[in-house]
Order: C-alpha cells, then structure tokens, then sequence
C-alpha cells in the first residue's frame, strides 16, 4: 500500500472533498485581493463620499468572505486529516499484527512513522492544495493584467522548482534511513526499560546505556542530515525567488524605456503586487514538496495478504498432526529437516532437547505461526491455523485491565465459566471477594509468576481447543502447584505437546506420554 493522493481520495467522504474544494477556490483569492482592491484606487480620484462608502463596504464584504472561507478550509481539512490519521494508524496495527512484527517495531509505525506522515505528508498535502489553489488564482489575475509580463513572471516563478527536483531522491533514501534507526532506538530504550533489575544487579549502567545511547545519537543524527538537507534546498529556493523577482523587473523596465508592449509603471506595479503571491506560493510549494518527498519510503508499507479479522475455523474435532517431509531454516542455519510423523488424536508427547534445539519452534509450526521452509503441515487435514490449538508460553502474557478481561479478551463468557476455570487453577480464592472484577497492573507485578501462569492457563482451559501446546508452563511454579496444573490438563482426551525441563516422570507415565528427543535436527522416538 501507498499513502498517497490516490490513498487520501479513497479514504475521504465526498461531501467533505466538495467542501474542501469550494473554501480552497474561495480562500485562494486572499494573495490577489490586495492587487484587486488597491488597483481600483486610481480610479478612485474625484468620486463622490457616496461611492467611496460603497468602495469600503464592498472591500469589507470581499475580505471578510475570503478570509471565512480560510478558517472554513483549514476546519474542514483538519476534518480529513484526522479520517486519515485514524485510518493510517488502524491499517497499521491491523498489518503489523498480521506480519508479526516485534512490539518496538509496531509502535514505532503507529507512533514516529504515522506522526511523521501527518505532519510531514498529510499536513502538507492540506498546505500544497491550499498554496496551489492560491498560486492558480493568483497566476489567472496576473495573466488577465498584462498577458506578456504575466507569462514573464510566471516562468521565473516555475524556476523555484529546480532545487527539489534534484534534492528529493536523497530525502526519500535519509526519511526511510531514519524510520529504521528509529525503531533500532526503540528496541534499545525498550530494552533498557525492561532490563533494569538485571542492569542493576551486574552493576551494568554505564556499558548498556552507551549501547542505548549510540542507537539514540545515529537515529537524530539521520534526522538532522535530513533537516539540514532541507534547508539547504530551502536556500537554494530563496536564491530562485530573488530572481524571480528582479529578473522581471529588468525586462519591464526595458519594455517601458521602449514603449514596447504596453507595459507601464502602474501596469508593473500592479503585477508585482500580484505577482509576489505567485512567487510566494510557488515557494510554499518546494517547502512542501521537500517535506512530502522525505517521506516517500515510509509511506510505502507492505501489507500483509492474510485478513486478520476472518474467523479461522475447523471442522475437525478430533484433529491429527501430519508432519511430511518438513524442514526449517533460519537464514542459512538448518532447525530441522526432513520431519515426518502423523500424530493421532489424543496422543501426548513430551519433547525434550538441549535449550536452543528447537522445541517452540515446533510448537509454533503446529499452531501455524510459524511456517516451515519446505514439506507440508496439516492439522485434521488442514493447514495449520491458530484456532485448531492453544498454545501457552513460559513467559504470560497479561494486560491491565480487570481478571475477566484478561480471560476472556472481548469475547462472551458466563460469570460461571470463568470461575469454574479459575478454580480449576486454584485461583478463585487467591484473588479476593471479586476475582473477575480484580483489577492487575503487570507492570506492578501484583500478581506472582505463578498466578500469572495459572491466569493464562485457565485462559487456555476456557477455549476448549483439541490441541493444547505447552512450553516450560510450569517454570513459575511450585511443585504441587506444577503437578496440579498438569494433572487439570493430561487428564483430558485431547493431543498435548509438551516442552519442559522439569518433568514429573510419574505423571507422564501415567497419562501415556511418549518422549520424543530432537537430534541433529530430527526426531528421535524415545519410546
């Protein structure tokens, strides 16, 4: 997708585009009425104090009318940034959600990218069409007050264009340059946060804030390059401008002393009057122009071809997992190759393997997050699809927000499912009075890790999936409480998969696990 004029016209209503184009054309004489008004007063010689009040009450009726379609304009373009600032940042949440980017990259679309375009592109676009509705009007009365010397001033007014048209490639490169150094600096400051006892436990400070400071000094050092770089065009516009202005004088000047064309003082003066709102309004265009071609490459964003929104869902209630001939690569490392099993339902696997052997990743392939590099993946016979499983991490994932909240992330629940799940965690006496209503602040850690992991499982236990994937779930937890969690989910007939370090060998026993073994990038049966 590319924001662009196209873009903004799609996203726009058409009653707020009509309006915008009246107060443009209507505000747009505001740079020739001065010319319009005061090129009358010659004529103003000997009329009578009747006619003069006319004159004032026609010129107050002409500035007012011109000057209320100019607030008029900016409220209705205000109007249509904020549609497009809206649409903007819901396009990327939705697509950075969708290609699973990592938080710091995903904030840093919706924060620095989409404020830079509305400041830098969507402000601007609103500045071009009212500057270049200006220039227009402005360019049709210098024309109509002498065609020759209008046409003249007019050309040199075009040469202000010469500077960004060599300038803006290099903008564009430094705006993407500076987008991606922005969201190394993100990740660095959200490291920095989120490491802090560690940092302080190793006495750490000095050595991991140079790291974060050295992201944060390239990423405004990019940003000055291309500030500065605007300027300079700036300048160089400046330089045209002056031209603009003296080169046309010289020519009149030379028209007049010949008597050629019937070019006069007051004819010049009349069209300088004028004229310097076109040469104005043709700068105010390469300022704008400078600033919409820095963002040139972030306003190209790649969306992801999956709708998020469209329910995923499965016919199969008791899926199998058929693995043939799978094999993934990261870059050029091999994490496995040449997979091939078919799990009936029901069956219960234990998978073990050094850290770092691949364990999530197979859980994640079987979720269908992640997608293998070669073979094929069917769940019940089809591809794999969140919704066939549930899938809980060794590290919870929870929001502020009330215990409900966090259990039923906007769907439907009763009161009675939700506690019936929180108790089967051992959790509806720990929360108080009104667990559902408790409100948690993660941040605060006023829920222990065990709590944590216990909420996000009977979060798990609230779907009813056929597939429940688990990874290290119970490294935040005691031994009872470990062995309770695991006795709730063995002790159903669905497929499990389980990653861990800490095993209760009694219980896997129990339940019927089969222990699979990654080697050299394979599975190994141990059974």
């Amino acid at each position: 997708m590319n924001v662009n004029f196209k873009w903004i016209i799609k996203n726009l209503p058409f009653w707020l585009l009509i309006l915008i184009v009246i107060t443009l054309i209507a505000g747009g004489f505001e740079g020739v009425i001065n010319g319009i008004i005061l090129g009358q007063f010659p004529n103003l010689v000997g009329k009578s104090g009747t006619e003069l009040i006319l004159f004032l009450i026609k010129s107050t009726i002409i500035f007012i009318a011109t000057y209320t379609a100019i607030v008029l304009q900016n409220i209705f373009l205000n109007m249509a940034r904020k549609r497009l600032r809206v649409k903007l940042k819901k396009t990327m949440l939705i697509n950075s959600f969708a290609l699973k980017e990592d938080a710091a990259s995903g904030l840093n679309h919706i924060s620095n990218d989409a404020t830079k375009i509305d400041d830098q592109y969507f402000a601007v676009i609103a500045g071009i069409l009212s500057t270049g509705t200006a220039a227009i009007v402005s360019t049709i009365y210098v024309l109509r007050v002498n065609l020759l010397m209008g046409i003249i001033f007019v050309a040199f007014s075009c040469l202000s264009l010469i500077p960004m048209l060599f300038g803006k490639n290099k903008l564009g490169k430094l705006g993407e340059e500076w987008s991606n150094e922005n969201s190394q600096m993100m990740r660095s400051a959200s490291d920095w946060f989120k490491g802090l006892r560690d940092i302080l436990q190793y006495q750490a400070q000095k050595p991991f804030f140079k790291r974060v400071s050295q992201d944060v000094e390239t990423s405004e050092n990019t940003l000055l390059k291309q500030e500065n770089l605007q300027w300079w065009i700036q300048y160089a516009n400046l330089l045209f401008t002056v031209l603009a202005i003296i080169a046309p004088w010289a020519i009149g000047f030379y028209f007049i002393t010949n008597h050629q064309f019937g070019v006069t003082i007051s004819a010049l003066l009349s069209l300088t009057l004028s004229a310097n709102s076109v040469v104005q309004n043709f700068r105010g265009l390469m300022q704008y122009w400078a600033q919409v071609a820095s963002t040139t490459e972030i306003r190209k964003i790649k969306l992801a071809k999956n709708d998020i929104f469209e329910e995923a869902k499965t016919e199969n209630e008791k899926p199998d997992i058929k693995f043939d001939d799978v094999s993934l690569n990261y870059k050029d490392h091999p994490i496995y190759q040449n997979l091939n099993f078919d799990l009936a339902y029901g069956k219960k696997i234990l998978l073990q393997g050094p850290s770092g052997s691949g364990k999530s990743t197979l859980l994640n392939m079987v979720s269908g997050l992640l997608k293998p590099s070669h073979g094929t993946i069917k769940i019940g016979g089809e591809n794999p699809n969140p919704a066939q499983s549930v899938y809980i991490p060794q590290t919870p994932w929870l929001f502020q927000g009330t215990i409900k909240d966090n259990l039923c992330l906007g769907e439907s629940f009763t009161d009675q499912q939700l506690l019936q799940v929180l108790s089967e965690v051992g959790l509806a006496d720990e929360l108080g009075k009104d667990p559902l209503n408790r409100i948690i602040h993660p941040e605060q850690e006023d829920l222990s890790g065990g709590q944590r992991q216990r909420l996000v499982i009977a979060r798990a236990l609230l779907r009813d999936r056929p597939i429940i994937l688990l990874d290290e779930i119970t490294a935040a937890l005691d031994e009872k409480n470990s062995d309770d969690i695991r006795e709730i989910l063995y002790n159903t007939p669905k497929t499990i998969i389980e990653s861990a370090h800490h095993i209760n060998f009694d219980l896997t026993k129990k339940y019927g696990f089969e222990s699979w073994m990654i080697e050299d990038h394979h599975l190994v049966n141990n059974k």
